[in-house]
């Protein structure tokens, strides 16, 4: 029994609404196609492309946006996905697009595009293909179609390449073998001068493809992020915007089948709001290690010119290594134990001084204590007293000048003696430290007297020359180790001014890098006809034949009889250009099954 689009059954179809929810059901079951509303159904905004892309697809005009002037027939925005079979090894088979176009609602709409045919996705109206494109008198203000491309170039290129146990192996030959698989995928622009470039620069590519984890053992890929999916092995690649991508992984396979690799491409700036903000952290981290890296560097440079001035001979033999072996006078050894005798005499007489002094201070100390005790304290006389001595003598002015002289006096002795009192535990302490004093003198004499005998004794037993000539060595070294230093550090300062100059580069690559990385405003343009206008969305969703064994049936994995690209037409599915072709349906079904 031939499988039937229901869409081209005109009356006899199912109600539109049962179709979409059915399509609805398989698309996200594959998890690979945005899911098609049914008709005035409102478009959700971030539909997903791709349960494997993470990236969202942009919703459709909102209320009140303003649409680009000359949208044609009633469309006041558009959305378009473009869907394409790719053979095993990445050849383009068949393209088509589905396209949603937002209306007035009146009736009647009109769209752009080279088709071969054209079928209504979302009711039972008539749509026609024109030279120019497809018109349909349709009133749904959303209004789904499916048109079959006439050109089939896309804006990339896709080459897959299979190795078996190191031999190139074609797809179909690959089916059902065992041995040390490599894939490798490569992605390019297309040179095709009809394809707008917009498409390879400003959209980014999502490669995956689903390897069962039985079949295939030790997956390794440098490429792409692997993840695991049940029973599979999940492989994700990703081609920025305006790069080729050159994709592989290797594995030991037994019995190998594959499904086929899906690959979807978005615009770069989806889902990437904060990207602004993370290039600004890398601008400034990369910013500060610089300043950084530059701050060692001079100081490495800095240090590596001290040194080749102190450590190494220059011209002129200067240097510290000159300073060290060039000013060596050993004959002076010979009178140091002379020198310290003369010290130590020197320090005796000090000590005999000092000794001397502590007994005259011991005699004049007593004198001045016994003195300083007949002196008054100031206490002997009550107020009683002086009151009754000046009131008796003020008859008479000779005695009171007198007892005014005699109290100044007495006051004075007073005060005299008072101050001694407090000064007195000093003329104690000086007493009793002087003794001391000359004694420690006459230890260090006697030690300087020990040190210049033993000094003489081996001075005697060594020889002058040969000490000079063992010490000169030692500097001589010592130079040499300063000289090699700062050799090495000025070797470290070159090399480290090469890698900070190489740092430098590093980071204005990584600011380029993320200038071109950063999302920039991007204006879709429509893919089916470069004449529409208003186009707000637009995607790609490719898939490519499996690697399977042929049935029972003499068909191939894919559904293709003995390897070949079509199904046998549908009896009631021919086309405006009177080609026979298989169903919309039937291609959903084998795009993602």
């Amino acid at each position: 029994m031939k499988l039937q689009n229901p869409l081209r059954q005109g009356a006899k179809a199912a109600p539109a609404a049962i179709f979409t929810a059915v399509l609805a059901f398989f698309a996200l079951c594959s998890g690979a196609i945005p899911a098609i509303p049914a008709a005035g159904a409102e478009v959700s905004a971030g539909a997903e492309v791709s349960a494997n892309a993470g990236v969202q697809a942009s919703a459709g005009p909102a209320a009140g946006a303003e649409v680009s002037a000359g949208v044609l027939g009633g469309v006041s925005a558009r959305e378009e996905v473009v869907y394409a079979n790719l053979s095993a090894s990445g050849e383009v088979k068949d393209v088509y697009t589905v396209v949603l176009l937002h209306t007035d609602g009146k009736g009647g709409a009109f769209d752009r595009g080279d088709f071969l045919d054209a079928a209504n996705l979302t009711d039972t109206a008539a749509i026609t293909v024109t030279k120019d494109g497809v018109k349909t008198d349709s009133s749904a203000a959303e209004f789904y179609y499916e048109g079959d491309m006439r050109k089939t170039a896309l804006p990339w290129t896709v080459g897959i390449r299979y190795t078996l146990d190191g031999k190139p192996i074609s797809a179909e030959k690959l089916a059902g073998k065992s041995g040390a698989l490599k894939m490798e995928i490569r992605t390019a622009a297309n040179g095709d001068s009809g394809i707008d470039p917009v498409f390879y620069e400003k959209f980014m590519l999502q490669l995956s493809l689903s390897l069962d984890a039985v079949r295939c053992k030790n997956i390794i890929s440098e490429s792409a992020t692997i993840a695991n999916a049940g029973m599979n092995k999940l492989l994700t690649f990703l081609a920025l915007p305006g790069e080729e991508g050159v994709f592989s992984f290797t594995a030991d396979v037994t019995g190998f089948e594959m499904d086929g690799v899906e690959i979807a491409a978005v615009p770069f700036a989806l889902g990437l709001g904060s990207f602004e903000e993370t290039k600004a952290d890398i601008d400034r981290g990369g910013g500060d290690l610089a300043a950084a890296s530059g701050q060692i560097n001079s100081a490495l440079a800095a240090m590596a010119r001290e040194l080749s001035r102190t450590g190494s001979a220059d011209a002129a033999g200067g240097g510290i290594s000159a300073d060290l072996t060039g000013g060596l006078d050993l004959s002076l050894l010979g009178t140091l134990p002379a020198e310290l005798e003369r010290i130590a005499d020197g320090i005796d007489e000090i000590a005999d001084g000092t000794a001397a002094l502590s007994g005259g201070f011991s005699q004049a100390n007593a004198a001045l204590d016994g003195a300083m005790a007949g002196l008054p304290t100031g206490g002997e006389l009550g107020q009683d007293e002086l009151g009754a001595l000046i009131a008796g003598n003020m008859g008479d002015p000779q005695n009171t000048a007198a007892l005014n002289k005699l109290l100044d006096a007495y006051r004075a002795a007073a005060a005299a003696k008072q101050t001694y009192i407090a000064v007195k535990p000093a003329f104690t302490g000086a007493d009793a430290a002087l003794p001391q004093t000359a004694g420690a003198l006459a230890q260090i004499s006697g030690g300087l007297r020990i040190m210049a005998g033993q000094l003489a004794a081996s001075l005697s037993a060594v020889d002058p020359a040969a000490l000079e000539a063992e010490l000169s060595q030692q500097f001589q070294a010592l130079a040499d180790g300063i000289a090699a230093i700062g050799n090495g550090v000025s070797r470290l300062s070159k090399d480290y001014g090469a890698f900070h100059d190489g740092l430098l580069s590093y980071t204005r690559g990584i600011s380029e890098m993320t200038d071109a990385l950063t999302p920039e405003d991007f204006e879709p343009v429509s893919f089916v006809s470069a004449g529409n206008t208003g186009t707000t969305s637009v995607q790609f969703v490719f898939k490519t034949d499996k690697v399977a064994q042929t049935d029972g049936n003499g068909t191939d994995g894919n559904g293709n009889a003995d390897g070949a690209n079509g199904n046998a037409a549908d009896e009631d599915d021919s086309t405006s250009t009177g080609k026979a072709k298989e169903s919309f349906w039937s291609r959903l079904i084998k795009l993602f099954t």
